[in-house]
């Protein structure tokens, strides 16, 4: 019968069988000087000790593996839908301004805009100036004509605190990228067919 290889923990000083150590090429043997309850918690020691050189690494790790390390990300949020959307519903409820800052700038990389916004420059009132919605936080679902949402007053500008408002997403979505005069437009035209087709059917 073979016999089992045992090493000595250079922390806690016990013997343990080989495969209670992590694996370690640079080593003799091959495995590391610490047994693995004695390396995790070395491990969490170091890093509560050090943030700054972990933050540092992992940064230099995902900057030298992006594909890598964008995959994982899509991955696990793929397989966690759930979990993030409901951190996304609580994140808009409880910081609506910092949640419409993040994509307003998400935006204006998109589309090349500038933005210069803060959350101390969101205002998030409590109904919607245009329609007068109560406007609701948190809803991230396809109903969602109460969402506050940020617009551009005059979208060729970009996203800066004077060229902002907080409205109702319904009134956003009507709104989008018309001109003053085309709304009037359409207003005046939506009034005259209303006309006529009341006058029509009155009459038939």
């Amino acid at each position: 019968m073979e016999e089992i290889k045992t090493k000595k923990c250079a922390i806690c000083g016990e013997f343990f069988p080989l495969d209670n150590f992590y694996k370690q090429a640079k080593s003799p043997d091959g495995r590391g000087s610490y047994c693995k309850t004695c390396h995790k918690e070395y491990t969490k020691r170091w890093v509560l000790q050090h943030p700054e050189q972990v933050k540092q690494n992992r940064k230099d790790y995902d900057s030298s593996h992006v594909e890598k390390r964008t995959r994982q990300r899509k991955e696990y949020r793929e397989t966690h839908k759930d979990y993030f959307t409901e951190k996304r519903k609580q994140h808009v409820k409880e910081k609506p301004e910092q949640y419409m800052m993040y994509e307003a700038r998400k935006r204006a990389r998109k589309f090349g805009l500038e933005c210069t916004l803060t959350p101390d420059d969101i205002v998030v009132p409590e109904f919607c100036p245009i329609l007068g919605l109560k406007l609701e936080r948190g809803k991230v679902d396809k109903n969602r004509d109460n969402c506050p949402s940020l617009d551009r007053i005059v979208p060729e500008i970009g996203y800066i605190p004077s060229n902002v408002a907080v409205i109702s997403y319904r009134a956003n979505r009507i709104k989008n990228n018309g001109t003053s005069e085309e709304h009037r437009r359409i207003a005046d035209w939506m009034d005259a067919v209303y006309q006529t087709e009341k006058s029509e059917a009155a009459n038939a």
